[in-house]
């Protein structure tokens, strides 16, 4: 997770080019680093390659069963699994029925049609999300190694005294 002024990477998947280059601009207009998957790339290949802070993706990569293989392996991949994921379908049934599938892969749902305003205040939710968790581990961290530094000098004083 990029800190900072350094401007946040987002990956897009989505299978409509045209809709894929709006995205794309609109985020880019928010001063994001924005990175178009091609159909015909491999989606989690290309993923892995640009490493980004969030990911825009469609299900229908061409259809939903190989969007969900691509999120449930981002979700085992220790270097991926805590990237936020903003899953985009016009399909509101399916997104009803794997409700609980995206909830445990720690996904943002964004139903279509949706507004490109919804879409931006969105990605700056996550983003903002994942800064704070990647700022609270750091302090965790920290705290932790303080403790353990503590720990040892205490023990070598009795031991000492």
């Amino acid at each position: 997770m990029r800190t900072g002024t350094s401007q946040y990477i987002i990956a897009i998947l989505e299978h409509d080019p045209l809709l894929s280059m709006l995205l794309g601009d609109c985020l880019s207009d928010a001063g994001h680093d924005v990175r178009l998957w091609i159909a015909g790339e491999a989606p989690y290949d290309f993923i892995e390659q640009v490493q980004p802070d969030l990911v825009v993706m469609d299900l229908w990569l061409p259809h939903p069963q190989e969007g969900l293989a691509v999120l449930t392996r981002l979700g085992t991949t220790p270097m991926l699994r805590h990237m936020p994921l903003i899953v985009c379908s016009v399909d509101d049934l399916w997104l009803q029925a794997e409700a609980s599938v995206l909830h445990a892969l720690r996904c943002s749902v964004l139903a279509k049609p949706f507004k490109l305003v919804e879409l931006r205040l969105l990605v700056e939710a996550c983003l903002r999300k994942a800064q704070l968790r990647t700022e609270r581990q750091t302090l965790v961290g920290s705290v932790s190694g303080a403790m353990g530094a503590l720990n040892k000098q205490e023990g070598m004083q009795r031991w000492i005294g």
